[in-house]
């Protein structure tokens, strides 16, 4: 039997260098904000939606809908999230990992 057979099958796997992150909807948003406050990662650790640590940051998704008029940080948003907050004329900002 050759040498390569008899060898076990290892490769590379990226699993320890992916940083968690934690997906926040729309639905939420506008369940646990009220208008003109400002979701940011302080606002929601207070809240108790994100943990106290999250290396890859959080990610606003485009599930549900939403009616107040909040200002958002994140780390992503999604390209349906992006449309929404644009049509209903909400400011969001994009902040680094």
């Amino acid at each position: 039997m050759p040498l390569y057979r008899k060898l076990p099958v290892r490769g590379f796997t990226r699993g320890r260098f992916e940083k968690a992150s934690q997906e926040i909807t729309l639905d939420r948003i506008n369940q646990y904000f009220a208008d003109g406050e400002k979701v940011t990662f302080e606002t929601l650790r207070e809240k108790g939606l994100i943990p106290r640590e999250l290396p890859g940051g959080y990610k606003i998704i485009a599930t549900g809908d939403i009616d107040k008029k909040v200002s958002i940080e994140a780390h992503a948003i999604s390209e349906g999230a992006k449309a929404k907050l644009e049509a209903k004329a909400i400011a969001f900002t994009l902040i680094e990992a």
